[in-house]
């Protein structure tokens, strides 16, 4: 490999993660502005021992299955502590992982040739537009129209 392609890379890498992560953090943002909900850190059911803080409000979602095996009030409130712990360095690593995937998709489209990217675009331009008519098909049946006349 030459050392501008070495050099491109490197530049095409840190421009994808500047933008993916500059985009999820806005986004991360406008939710947290929208509203925010007191959250117990320490998961404790005793009103005496809570360390409250302000959180953006998050979906209070318990993993899958665990709303069927009986949990009790403060162990579901537990619960959402720890998601609430461990958010914020998960956000962060779907972030890399997204940033990741979009560089290695720069690297692999910069092989092709350019006959070969104007029938990829053409592939997934057919393929959008595919999902779409799916989706509008879906939404008809949930929700026929109104009957002219």
């Amino acid at each position: 490999m030459k050392p501008t392609s070495l050099l491109t890379a490197s530049t095409v890498f840190v421009l994808a993660l500047f933008f993916a992560g500059e985009h999820l953090a806005e986004r991360a943002q406008a939710q947290a502005d929208t509203a925010v909900e007191l959250v117990v850190q320490d998961g404790s059911a005793q009103e005496s021992a809570k360390t409250v803080t302000e959180q953006p409000i998050a979906r209070r979602r318990l993993p899958n299955y665990y709303g069927q095996i009986g949990l009790t009030a403060e162990q579901r409130e537990r619960i959402y502590g720890v998601q609430v712990k461990f958010r914020p360095e998960i956000r962060e690593l779907q972030e890399k992982l997204q940033a990741l995937q979009a560089a290695q998709r720069m690297q692999i489209e910069a092989v092709l040739t350019a006959e070969q990217k104007t029938k990829l675009e053409t592939v997934r331009s057919a393929a959008a537009e595919r999902r779409r008519m799916a989706a509008k098909k879906a939404t008809e049946e949930v929700n026929p129209p109104a009957p002219k006349g």
